[in-house]
């Protein structure tokens, strides 16, 4: 088993997207999971699904330059590789999957600089959540289509007894704020620092954040004001 492991720390900008549903000329609705914008060197790429639902492998649409293939027809294309990976938490590495879930994160490589778009096939719905994180790092996204503010996360351990506490409350307890990052997809890709207070979590991007123990729950929704 291929496992491969990041250590790239950086900031850049990134651009909001959103997910939507949308039909294609194929007749398969679809809906979008994230795009990766043009002009972005070829490497990996991260994402997400911005939805409550899983999906496989086969389930995955590409869109490039009007033409809309599946993972294998995209890799014959040189767009990129076909092969999908998912952060495992338990192990810390990276491990290649069929299967992909609302929560989790993932990684293609991708072969061109051009624009693309990931969809999924079907019409899916938000996700309400909680999502689960592991003790050490974790990798992961919102199923939700809409911008969550950070600071209306809430998080919990119910081994320890501790509910809903915001990012700050649960700083050096069940997380580490300090070290809570924004996975950009800008030239392969970076780690972009975050603003607790400010920041929102993106429809279809990932992030990764440093978590003390073992099955610490992450609320996003209802949103907490």
């Amino acid at each position: 088993m291929l496992i491969i492991t990041f250590a790239v720390f950086a900031n850049t900008a990134v651009g909001v997207r959103f997910s939507r549903i949308e039909r294609r000329a194929s007749h398969e609705e679809l809906t979008e999971i994230t795009t990766f914008d043009e002009g972005v060197v070829i490497g990996w790429r991260y994402f997400s699904l911005p939805f409550d639902a899983e999906i496989s492998t086969d389930d995955i649409r590409v869109s490039h330059n009007g033409a809309l293939m599946n993972l294998n027809q995209a890799e014959n294309q040189n767009i990129l590789y076909d092969s999908i990976m998912v952060y495992n938490p338990v192990n810390q590495c990276w491990d290649f999957t069929t299967d992909l879930e609302p929560g989790k994160a993932y990684i293609v490589y991708v072969l061109t600089s051009d624009d693309i778009t990931l969809s999924a096939v079907g019409a899916y719905t938000d996700g309400s959540g909680p999502i689960t994180l592991q003790r050490g790092w974790n990798y992961f996204g919102l199923p939700t289509t809409e911008q969550i503010p950070i600071s209306t996360l809430r998080f919990s351990c119910e081994e320890k007894g501790i509910e809903n506490l915001g990012i700050h409350g649960a700083h050096g307890i069940l997380v580490n704020k300090y070290n809570f990052w924004h996975l950009t997809n800008t030239n392969n890709p970076y780690y972009e620092s975050i603003d607790l207070d400010n920041d929102v979590i993106v429809p279809g991007d990932v992030y990764c954040i440093y978590c003390y123990r073992d099955g610490v729950e992450v609320s996003f929704a209802p949103v907490f004001k």
